[in-house]
Formats: C-alpha cells, sequence, structure tokens
C-alpha cells in the first residue's frame, strides 16, 4: 500500500509539498523541485521562504502561521514564487493542515504554474481597456482610470483635470488613407 501511494505521488503531474509547522520541506516529489527548477537533491533542508516572492513573503507566513494555530484562511491562493536563479512563477497553491489527534503537525500542499494564465488574464485586461489601433485608453479604460483619479482626489483632498481631445475627420483619413496613416 505504501508503494503503491508514493508511486502515486511520485507519478503524478502535479506539484506536492510536506511541510512542518515552521515551513521546511518534510517531503515534496519530483514535480514540485521541477516547478522550481531545482534538482530533488537540491531541496532537501529548504523552507518555504525560499521559494516565494519577497511582495508575497509575509502574506504567505500570515496565513501559514494562522493554519498552524487553527484559525480560519484560504485553502487555495495565488502567489509569485520564485525558481531557482530568482526568475519570477506565478503560483496557484491548495493547502491541507495535516494533523495527528487534534494536533496541526504541518501542511499538504499541492501547486500549480499559473504564469501562462495570469499572462493571458493580463493581455485580456489591457486589450478590455485599450484601443487596439492607437494604444490609447478606450471609453472603458478612461472610466476605469477616471474613477481611480477622482477616489485619490477625495482621499487627498486634491482635484484634478480631464482633457479631451477630438480629432476632426479621423473617420475620412482612416477611410481614404489606412488605419496604419
Amino acid at each position: 500500500s505504501e508503494v503503491r501511494y508514493r508511486e502515486l505521488v511520485e507519478k503524478a503531474g502535479i506539484a506536492i509539498l510536506v511541510d512542518d509547522i515552521e515551513g521546511n520541506f518534510k517531503y515534496y516529489n519530483n514535480k514540485f523541485a521541477e516547478l522550481f527548477g531545482y534538482s530533488y537533491a537540491e531541496m532537501a533542508g529548504m523552507s518555504y521562504p525560499q521559494i516565494v516572492h519577497p511582495d508575497d513573503l509575509s502574506r504567505v507566513t500570515k496565513c501559514h502561521q494562522a493554519r498552524m494555530q487553527h484559525k480560519d484562511t484560504p485553502g487555495t491562493y495565488e502567489f509569485k514564487g520564485l525558481k531557482k536563479g530568482s526568475a519570477l512563477i506565478q503560483i496557484e497553491v491548495n493547502i491541507t493542515p495535516l494533523t495527528e489527534g487534534e494536533r496541526i503537525i504541518g501542511t499538504r500542499s499541492f501547486f500549480w504554474d499559473i504564469s501562462s494564465r495570469k499572462r493571458i488574464e493580463e493581455e485580456l485586461r489591457l486589450q478590455s481597456l485599450h484601443d487596439s489601433l492607437t494604444g490609447l485608453y478606450n471609453r472603458r479604460g478612461f472610466l476605469a482610470l477616471a474613477r481611480h483619479q477622482q477616489t485619490v482626489a477625495d482621499r487627498t483632498g486634491k482635484g484634478f483635470f480631464i482633457v479631451y481631445a477630438d480629432l476632426d475627420q479621423m473617420k475620412s483619413i482612416n477611410d481614404i488613407h489606412g488605419h496604419a496613416i
């Protein structure tokens, strides 16, 4: 049974990690080491702060500590990870506490590389806010920016200006000479 379980975990197409209450890696499969660009042997003795980008380390640490204290924390969340050599990777993780009786002794986590999904989401966000021909904000982008500036102005007690330009005969220029002109 243990051999079958180990084989299943080792051959899984998903990165799996078991850590202790301090976040030290106790078990991980080859896919986990691969995900972060390390060999299996290089990951020995590592802990989660070594694979979490500094921008997200405080948030991930707070979640880990809260989980160890039986506090309500999200079971699935995203963070920026660090591959060997400091390359950035976008990660989604699903975490479950491991217990012995009532005592939490660590966590079991499943990791996915969501970098390509995040790039596509950002591209779609930019496409939804910008005109594809000019690269300028479209109506939706302008309204989002204006709302943001209004919020900043309200918070700081300062005003702001909106400058609007309308180019006459732009349609006829496009029709006669094409969009490139």
